[in-house]
């Protein structure tokens, strides 16, 4: 599997709200920095806002993949709403916040730093701090993704036992493309636990780069059954983690973004 910049470290987020955490990614798309996830991660069960606000966490673009330093912000998820840039997808597992409109600064890499203006809704933890988001370039949709590709899997999998890591940097596993839904989602060979809902799904090419092939949405069962002698039946069911998980395909994070750039046009023309 080709080695990849450790700079892209930066573009994973930890989602955290009201006791609960997820994980995310920045992606930037011209117009702004989007945080993508996976809906039941910003909405209670994918239907309703969260009243609470919501932290988000990444490594520092520029620093944080040497010294572990930390940029976050605090979302208002009622108030993003309200102003359009926070929408999630009618039947898929994908929400997308826009957090923040940039203007690109170049500084001579292939991965650029941008200005932000943080929107409505979105504050700064901290006064100082680069986040970096995965360029729209690096992505494909699900018709360029074919089974067998390698894979990496981002995330926060808080569920974890120990204390022997930081559990606000991000994890990697890595896995293949396994298959297709009949939905048309993807099947990864790759466990994910409580905590990875939401991160980043990608391939490593041989340049050092990220293509993005969609989001992590949860994990594919498999129903274990207990028997017993003196009943002789089943008397308990288990479900475990297979080591498969089902990705949602970028095609429907962009049909998400496209809402958002609407609902923006939308309120410009008001």
């Amino acid at each position: 599997m080709p080695k990849i910049e450790q700079v892209q470290l930066a573009f994973p987020v930890l989602i955290e709200v009201a006791g609960t955490t997820g994980s995310g990614f920045y992606l930037n798309d011209d117009d702004g920095i989007y945080l993508v996830t996976a809906k039941h991660v910003l909405f209670k069960k994918s239907i309703e806002t969260y009243t609470e606000p919501v932290t988000l966490t990444s490594l520092d673009g520029d620093e944080g993949i040497k010294t572990g330093l930390k940029v976050s912000f605090k979302l208002d998820c009622l108030k993003l709403v309200e102003e359009g840039n926070l929408r999630k997808h009618a039947l898929a597992d994908v929400a997308v916040c826009k957090i923040a409109a940039l203007t690109k600064v170049d500084d001579g890499g292939r991965f650029h730093k941008f200005l932000l203006t943080n929107l409505p809704g979105v504050v700064s933890l901290k006064e100082e701090g680069v986040i970096r988001g995965l360029p729209r370039k690096q992505t494909a949709r699900l018709d360029q993704v074919y089974v067998g590709d390698d894979i990496l899997l981002f995330g926060y999998p808080t569920s974890l036992a120990g204390d022997a890591f930081d559990r606000s940097v991000p994890l990697l596993r890595s896995g293949i493309i396994a298959g297709k839904t009949n939905d048309g989602q993807i099947v990864i060979d790759c466990p994910v636990y409580y905590g990875n809902s939401g991160g980043l799904v990608a391939m490593p090419v041989v340049d050092g780069s990220l293509i993005d092939v969609g989001v992590a949405s949860r994990m594919v069962y498999y129903v274990e059954k207990t028997y017993s002698p003196r009943f002789d039946g089943p008397v308990a069911l288990r479900h475990e983690n297979s080591g498969y998980a089902l990705v949602e395909p970028m095609d429907r994070v962009f049909e998400v973004i496209n809402q958002i750039r609407g609902a923006t046009v939308l309120a410009k023309n008001a």
